[in-house]
């Protein structure tokens, strides 16, 4: 069972509003006759987008077939799941495999990187005779997990053979993309055709969340009954229903400029934050609006934060947790919201909640919650880098702006020092804005511990909001709001060279050449979109010059 509250605060009399207004559109009942003219004049990509409302019930006759696989692989040997997707395809998989480390299945690890210090770290640590691959992309070309897919294929190849190699893989996409055509054509041991008509930030309750989830022992009958429970209560009246008044209030909250969202939860269920944040940027920062998540941030006092934020507190029934603190924030009018779980396997229904909810904000918005129009921009970028790459054996960049050793900045850098150029950057952060620190310099602990202490020092000097991303991951969660939503956000991009590389099997380009191809485009679609980039690259050690720019900073 779940329960959610909502304290409105200063929102109460424009909540009260928007629940009559969607009281006055049959708003619920027109979302469950999925009528696309609650969010467009078109029915492109929304008729053929709302698959989730019923997945859960379709799921229940694929259990037993995934529980079949999962009994195989034990008694075959295996001992590992390395899953290679991106973005939707990889964040539920990743929450199971964190929120659900003990059910005594398979290990469950995901990998969505194109940076060659994290594919060499993992690759040095697996038995790939033990190990089986998932291979995650609705459309079927996803350049992140179809290139990790050729390059674990040809490590499984150097285990076992090239006969048995096959059967160590298992492709989860859509009727008719390459990527089934190849499972079919190359013996795959399993391809799971997932519905077409779901999204990926919307498949955590289908075959893309459920498959890895049973294989790591998760019980997808409890996750599914929870969704089940949230699903009768979501065609339940405004009045009663969870996921329905939640989308009201946060696309109330959004149209009135309270749109920087803080997620805060226990550490036990934290990589919920992870999932949620793709589902409400990527559907809602579009056309010059958009919901932002910030995730991973303590909390502090009221007096801290601008008015522009909203609380949502996540935990289990029966904890405590932090409701002293932000009954000073509701008594300052903030606006907090409350869900407590009974057991972590109402995950499954929070998962329906926020979907629906997601889509019902979107209505209050007046945005299209269900395509991502910007994310393309950046991956057309990229293509435009590598095909720049491939006839001059380099990038199109220009010289750096300001030099300061081993750090060369890019952008706005009205200064003397890399310190007084990225502390201006923070401190040029306007009302409304906030600030984006987007990394393509690993997974690493090491780096990610200097990167939350240059996100601090990012929250000081700006006094805004602050969001950390790894990339390529971010692109593919938070890059569409970064590029379509709100304007005013300050964008860090940070940079390495690589120590080592690997060559993408059967392509004229290694991970660490992608890697850049990405961060390049990415920044160039921004600057596109008219939004304020500073890039810092690091030559030589990443961790020395990572570690040198902290130091200076501080």
């Amino acid at each position: 069972m779940i329960n959610l509250s909502i304290n409105p605060g200063k929102v109460e009399e424009g909540y009260r509003n928007a629940l009559n207004d969607a009281e006055k559109a049959d708003l619920v009942e027109r979302v469950w006759k999925r009528d696309f003219t609650l969010w467009s004049t078109s029915p492109d990509e929304i008729v053929d987008r709302l698959g989730w409302l019923d997945a859960h019930e379709r799921m229940r006759g694929e259990i037993k077939g995934i529980l079949a696989l999962k009994d195989t692989l034990i008694a075959e040997g295996y001992e590992r799941v390395l899953l290679l997707g991106m973005g939707g395809s990889s964040l539920a998989p990743e929450l199971f495999a964190k929120v659900f480390n003990d059910c005594g299945g398979l290990s469950l690890e995901v990998l969505d990187t194109t940076v060659p210090a994290d594919i060499i770290e993992v690759s040095g640590r697996i038995d790939p005779q033990k190990t089986l691959f998932i291979v995650s992309s609705k459309s079927g070309t996803t350049v992140e997990p179809i290139s990790l897919m050729k390059h674990f294929f040809n490590l499984t190849v150097e285990c076992v053979g090239e006969r048995e190699a096959p059967s160590h893989f298992v492709a989860i996409t859509t009727p008719g993309t390459k990527l089934a055509e190849h499972a079919d054509k190359s013996g795959f041991r399993a391809n799971y055709l997932n519905d077409p008509e779901i999204g990926g930030r919307y498949s955590a309750l289908s075959l893309v969340g459920l498959v890895p989830a049973a294989l790591a022992g998760v019980d997808n009958s409890r996750l599914l009954d929870s969704a089940e429970s949230e699903v009768k209560r979501a065609k339940g009246v405004l009045a009663l229903n969870l996921a329905a008044s939640l989308g009201v209030f946060l696309g109330e909250c959004g149209r009135v400029g309270l749109d920087k969202l803080t997620l805060l939860a226990p550490k036990a269920l934290r990589p919920f934050s992870d999932w949620v944040e793709q589902l409400i940027a990527e559907s809602t920062g579009k056309d010059g609006r958009g919901l932002l998540p910030v995730i991973q941030e303590g909390l502090g006092d009221p007096e801290d934060y601008d008015d522009d934020r909203v609380f949502i507190s996540l935990s289990m029934m029966g904890d405590d947790f932090l409701s002293g603190p932000l009954e000073k924030f509701s008594n300052e009018g903030y606006p907090v919201i409350r869900i407590e779980l009974d057991e972590r396997y109402d995950i499954g229904g929070l998962f329906f909640i926020f979907e629906f909810a997601t889509a019902v904000a979107g209505w209050r918005m007046g945005i299209q919650p269900f395509n991502q129009p910007d994310v393309e921009a950046a991956k057309e970028s990229a293509r435009q880098a590598l095909a720049e790459y491939a006839l001059k054996g380099s990038f199109n960049t220009p010289n750096p702006d300001l030099t300061d050793g081993p750090i060369a900045l890019y952008g706005e850098t009205v200064s003397n020092s890399a310190r007084e150029a990225i502390d201006n950057f923070f401190q040029s952060t306007g009302e409304g804005g906030y600030v984006a620190i987007q990394s393509y310099l690993g997974r690493a602990p090491s780096i990610l511990e200097v990167l939350n202490k240059l996100k601090m020092e990012a929250v000081r000097e700006s006094g805004k909001a602050v969001t950390l991303g790894v990339g390529p991951r971010f692109l593919h969660s938070t890059g569409q709001l970064h590029k379509g939503g709100a304007p005013g956000g300050r964008y860090l991009q940070l940079t390495g060279d690589d120590e080592m590389d690997i060559k993408i099997p059967a392509e004229e380009m290694t991970f660490g050449v992608l890697k850049d191809a990405q961060a390049l485009g990415d920044a160039a679609a921004l600057e596109r979109a008219g939004r304020r980039v500073l890039r810092v690259h690091i030559s030589g050690d990443v961790m020395d010059g990572l570690s040198s720019l902290i130091g200076r900073l501080r």
